[in-house]
Parts: structure tokens; C-alpha cells; sequence
């Protein structure tokens, strides 16, 4: 998984990166709540300059569900 994109949830889960396990993702993250979501999204759209759909956001809720949308938009 793409590096860049651990560190955005780790600093916005406020957890260590090794410890986000294989795939994080909003069911196995407690403090991946809706409003450490925003914070994921927004940071991944400044970092990646990509602009992710309302439909997007509800699908967005795993780290591998966001690096596909990344690839989607060609900025992985």
C-alpha cells in the first residue's frame, strides 16, 4: 500500500502506522469515526490533488477502497 497514504491515516487516526494492520478500515479502526473520515479524505485530496465525488466518500471506508479510488483517478 502506498506509503504516502499510511501516514495520512495514521496522523489522522493518530496511530502508529505499523499498527494499522493490512487493511484498515472504518470496521476495525475505532477511531475511524466520521469525523476522523473527513479529516482522512480531505488530507488525501490536498496531498494527492484529486477531488473525490459525494457517491465516493460513502465508499471510502478502507484503506484499500481509498488507494483504488487514488489509481481511479490516476494519482497513485
Amino acid at each position: 500500500m502506498n506509503e504516502r497514504l499510511i501516514q495520512i491515516l495514521s496522523d489522522a487516526l493518530g496511530i502508529a502506522p505499523d499498527a494499522l494492520g493490512n487493511d484498515p478500515s472504518m470496521d476495525t479502526i475505532a477511531a475511524w469515526d466520521s469525523v476522523a473520515h473527513l479529516n482522512i479524505v480531505m488530507s488525501i485530496e490536498q496531498e494527492f490533488s484529486v477531488q473525490f465525488s459525494p457517491d465516493e466518500l460513502m465508499e471510502l471506508r478502507s484503506a484499500s477502497a481509498l488507494a483504488d479510488a487514488l489509481r481511479k483517478h490516476n494519482a497513485a
